[in-house]
């Protein structure tokens, strides 16, 4: 997420926002350390960033003058400082698996790329979506630290084409067998592995959204049964998005 600090956000809070992955610019970096609370906002709007802030003063400018697109203000003191940063972290994580290659065996990418411009336009610190394609073993490092975690992937159990089947992760998880190769090594091993290693920052709640396909040939397309049923996953996801928003 692109975010800009204001003057007053400790230094440890901003080195935490960018080991966390975030898009951080300070204040100070731009020329503004001396700029009105106007100006900064105005600047905040005209990158596309939410403004991070500890000056209740924002409030005024954004609920009743309605300037900015976004401003998170931090109730942080530095005897607070590791109490926030974990709830924080405390977020809602999304991924999406699959190969782009083989028709629907896309779904749970393309969904996850439809989710990522819905969080663009819809931006919130506590929701992340990530594409990670065929790569288990970046499913596990991305999921560390979450508070709750969906995965979306196609299916191939012999169903009817297009159902779709909402199961919890422990039902899924399996660690994986010894091998050279970390192309063997898929999202359910991730879910086994990470618990294992992670431990206690590895989250509990997992849910895996699985859509059977019809078409696993090499292609570019979703077949029409499963696009239909892409579209109700990601209309799912996407009013769970806003439940979190709205928490």
């Amino acid at each position: 997420m692109r975010l800009l600090l204001d003057q007053d956000v400790y230094a440890v809070t901003a080195r935490f926002l960018v080991d966390t992955g975030h898009d951080v610019v300070l204040a100070a970096q731009i020329g503004l350390s001396q700029a009105s609370d106007e100006e900064i906002l105005r600047t905040a709007h005209e990158e596309n960033r939410i403004l991070i802030t500890r000056d209740r003063d924002y409030g005024n400018l954004v609920f009743v003058r309605a300037m900015g697109s976004g401003v998170i203000y931090l109730r942080i003191l530095p005897t607070t400082v590791n109490k926030v940063h974990n709830e924080y972290i405390s977020m809602l994580t999304i991924i999406g698996c699959g190969n782009l290659n083989r028709s629907d065996d896309a779904v749970g990418v393309i969904i996850a790329q439809r989710l990522q411009k819905y969080l663009a336009q819809n931006p919130h610190p506590n929701v992340r979506v990530y594409d990670c394609g065929t790569a288990g073993m970046e499913v596990m490092f991305q999921a560390r630290g979450s508070k709750q975690l969906i995965i979306i992937d196609a299916s191939s159990t012999n169903s009817q084409p297009g159902a779709v089947f909402k199961v919890p992760g422990k039902e899924l998880e399996a660690l994986p067998e010894p091998s050279y190769n970390l192309h063997d090594f898929r999202w359910d091993n991730a879910l086994a592995a990470g618990r294992k290693i992670f431990q206690n920052d590895f989250p509990e709640d997992v849910i895996v959204y699985l859509i059977e396909a019809a078409n696993l040939d090499l292609g570019l397309e979703l077949s029409p049964v499963v696009k239909h049923s892409a579209d109700s996953v990601f209309e799912e996801v996407a009013a769970l998005i806003r439940q979190n928003v709205e928490a």
